[in-house]
């Protein structure tokens, strides 16, 4: 395939509203099949290419952005998101347990004052991260063109919140009468005097929290990586 060819492919991938980043990860896997297709049935470069359109065209069909949002977008921009949010969730409901089991092994074995600090240090290292993919995102030295990342950036945040929301309708954070790192060290320590519904609420809260935390942290670096994919892409 000429660069005549390839250049054809990257803009009708482009007049399909695609975000930049979408296109550079689907680019190959189209002209991959285009190229199938002109070996298998020995046809030229714009019969595959109008083969390669058809089967495709569900996936570029708009649809809409979110149950919650009336914007719409491509399908597989759609399907590429919900892949990225299964991952983000489940690697950081992984991590918020792990945080969670490291707190609890630090209530029974240190002193309270020692466990307090060596869990808000965990807080605040978190706390870093975050603010660090911040700045690689505020200081790109590249246009900031809508990612699928960016697309889906604040609809991830309203996720987030409706989710504090039902957890809050359950008292998971009203009705904890001190904080959770107090409440999780009495409990593991055999001297708590509050009921087993305060205890729930605190764990249920440190785990949210922690989840939430590592979710934005990755979540930033998702859209970070999308810069520096597109930074790389304006570089060749």
């Amino acid at each position: 395939m000429n660069h005549s060819q390839s250049l054809q492919i990257r803009s009708y991938l482009e007049s399909k509203k695609l975000p930049l980043d979408v296109v550079l990860e689907v680019e190959d896997h189209f002209t991959e099949q285009v190229e199938t297709l002109q070996d298998r049935k020995n046809i030229d470069f714009q019969e595959a290419f109008r083969l390669t359109q058809e089967s495709w065209q569900q996936d570029f069909m708009p649809v809409r952005k979110s149950w919650f949002s009336f914007g719409k977008v491509p399908r597989i921009v759609r399907q590429f998101q919900q892949e990225t949010n299964k991952k983000l969730t489940q690697k950081s409901l992984g991590i918020a347990l792990v945080l969670m089991c490291y707190q609890l092994v630090t209530a029974k074995l240190l002193d309270i004052d020692y466990y307090i600090v060596s869990n808000i240090l965990v807080y605040l290292g978190m706390s870093f991260l975050i603010v660090g993919m911040v700045m690689v995102y505020i200081f790109a030295k590249i246009k900031k063109r809508r990612t699928r990342a960016e697309l889906y950036f604040y609809n991830s945040l309203l996720n987030i919140f409706l989710c504090y929301l039902v957890l809050s309708m359950f008292g998971v954070f009203t009705k904890l009468p001190t904080n959770s790192l107090k409440i999780v060290y009495d409990f593991a320590n055999g001297t708590l005097s509050y009921s087993l519904g305060f205890v729930l609420a605190a764990i249920i809260s440190t785990i949210f929290t922690n989840a939430v935390t590592v979710y934005l942290f990755m979540m930033l670096r998702d859209r970070a990586k999308s810069l520096q994919l597109i930074k790389k892409f304006q570089n060749t």
